[in-house]
């Protein structure tokens, strides 16, 4: 096997709108951290494979087409090959349509694509022989279960170190299954997140290309937040952990790449229509004019928020375009003696935790080749709340997912992951 990683400059021009919080007021007003793009490319004698991680939110259907098509015809490979996966920070610029959480800037997201490409290219300028070895460690104290009720989330770390013939190493990735929301609605400077501050540790520890994948963390926040302290802090926690799983690793083995895919139709719950849709609209509407009375900002911005989205669905619905279903890509690439399952959305943790259980070297990517929003577990349905009651709208999907959604992407991430033939035990 052959690796070689890259990184580039990806951070928006300040007063670029943010995204991820309604509650956010005011466009950048600085930069704290840069963000940025990372690829690690993957060759063998017969595959050309790369994984792509972003500064970001998430990349919309378009984008993501475009980039991955991008980068295979700058490596010369298929767009099926190219894995692509967002670290989902909140302090990005917006990058998705969300209903009042920062205006796209077209031309920003419409550099990206080539933008990517060139990293990719740097990247497989760089490549070498390598061995891969894998493992996992834990971080309890860094993350909790936000919905409150339930088991505790999975919080381990896990570890994929490729190094070179020479014994330095090439790449690492980690992952982690924690939102990037240590910062909130408050802070208008660009930042990574924490994800950014672990890659930064993990590369002056260890030397090499750091790169982080934000695991199933639909339902998990950090225990700390609300300062780049408090970035600092579990940033520098998941890099030791990282760093100390690294010490533990052994040379490796060679092994070959691995990629599969599947495309599954998710369910919806049924939207409202007819008269329960129209007394949405005046609910919502009466909403608006009652925080526009009260002069609330955040209050205006969240009636605006379900105001739109309803009016968009009646669009929708008078046009014939709702749809009972959405499309979604699982992907995996086996790489030596582990596999990366990519599920494009805020899976929860349990849910995550279960595609890891097909074998101990099955690494979950959050955000990756798109981001259809929450994927809830089952009984999150009988609880309801924001995952399930409110963040679709934010999306503008027709309605939330079904609840056996989430158990047909971990049946499907379970069969690409044992398509790599690359799931043996720890």
């Amino acid at each position: 096997m052959r690796a070689g990683a890259a990184q580039g400059d990806i951070t928006p021009p300040v007063g670029s709108d943010l995204t991820g919080y309604v509650a956010r007021l005011g466009s950048s007003v600085g930069i704290h951290d840069a963000l940025h793009a990372r690829a690690l490319v993957l060759e063998d004698d017969d595959t050309r494979a790369v994984i792509v991680t972003c500064d970001l939110l998430a990349l919309g259907d378009a984008t993501v087409l475009a980039a991955r098509e991008a980068i295979a015809t700058a490596l010369g490979t298929v767009p099926g090959l190219v894995m692509l996966a967002c670290t989902h920070t909140h302090s990005g610029p917006a990058t998705v349509f969300l209903h009042q959480c920062g205006e796209v800037d077209p031309t920003y997201v419409g550099a990206l694509p080539e933008r990517l490409a060139d990293v990719a290219a740097m990247a497989a300028a760089r490549l070498q022989s390598v061995r891969v070895a894998a493992g996992w460690g834990a971080l309890p104290e860094g993350a909790f279960n936000r919905r409150g009720a339930g088991p505790e989330p999975d919080t381990s770390v896990g570890v994929v170190q490729l190094k070179g013939l020479d014994g330095a190493p090439v790449a690492t990735l980690m992952t982690y299954g924690c939102h990037p929301v240590v910062m909130g609605p408050e802070s208008l400077l660009v930042s990574a997140d924490y994800p950014g501050a672990a890659v930064g540790a993990v590369e002056r520890a260890l030397g090499g290309a750091a790169l982080f994948l934000t695991g199933a963390s639909g339902d998990v926040n950090p225990r700390r937040r609300g300062s780049f302290g408090d970035v600092a802090w579990l940033g520098e926690r998941v890099a030791e952990e990282a760093v100390r799983l690294a010490a533990r690793l052994d040379a490796g083995a060679e092994g070959r790449i691995t990629v599969a895919s599947e495309v599954l139709n998710l369910p919806l719950t049924t939207p409202p229509d007819g008269a329960a849709l129209d007394d949405l609209i005046k609910a919502y509407a009466l909403d608006l004019r009652e925080a526009e009375a009260t002069g609330e900002p955040i209050a205006i911005r969240i009636a605006r928020a379900m105001l739109g989205w309803a009016e968009s669905l009646a669009v929708k619905t008078r046009t014939g375009k709702v749809s009972s279903t959405v499309a979604v890509e699982i992907q995996a690439i086996g790489l030596g003696p582990a596999v990366f399952v990519g599920v494009p959305g805020e899976l929860f943790s349990g849910l995550g935790a279960q595609i890891k259980a097909v074998s101990g070297n099955v690494f979950v990517v959050g955000y990756t080749n798109g981001d259809v929003g929450y994927i809830p577990d089952r009984e999150a349905y009988v609880t309801g709340g924001y995952e399930v009651s409110d963040a679709f709208k934010y999306y503008d999907a027709p309605a939330a997912l079904a609840p056996e959604a989430g158990e047909m992407v971990v049946a499907a991430a379970r069969r690409v992951c044992e398509r790599t033939a690359r799931c043996s035990g720890r």
